[in-house]
């Protein structure tokens, strides 16, 4: 088994321990393991990324329609803020404008022309 050694423990922390040890009825390294075997297996690791943990929280809720995708699309800047008109405050819907890749989409390049 492989040995751990914490230095520099705040006695409050240490006499809380050993209360703890005391009423659980265990020595005290028996009850620090304990405490460390608890902490450890209740830690939930993420089984992917961002988006595949967003989709899990998600799952359940469900969708009227499918969310369309902005691929080729820049938002202009300042999307982000809300629009203020008197004392209400009304969302700005996005506006977007056309990459240079999709507004060059079917056309050649300057030096590239067809004769």
């Amino acid at each position: 088994m492989a040995q751990l050694v914490v230095r520099k423990i705040e006695n409050a922390v240490k006499s809380r321990l050993q209360r703890l040890a005391r009423r659980s009825g265990r020595i005290l390294g028996n009850e620090v393991r304990e405490i460390l075997r608890r902490a450890v297996e209740e830690e939930e690791l993420p089984t992917g990324g961002l988006g595949t943990e967003i989709v899990a929280l998600f799952a359940t809720v469900g969708l009227a329609a499918d969310i369309p995708e902005l691929r080729g699309l820049r938002l202009l800047k300042g999307d982000h803020r809300t629009a203020i008109s008197g004392r209400a405050r009304t969302p700005v819907a996005p506006r977007t404008i056309p990459s240079k890749e999709s507004a060059n989409a079917g056309t050649a390049a300057p030096g590239n022309r067809a004769s």
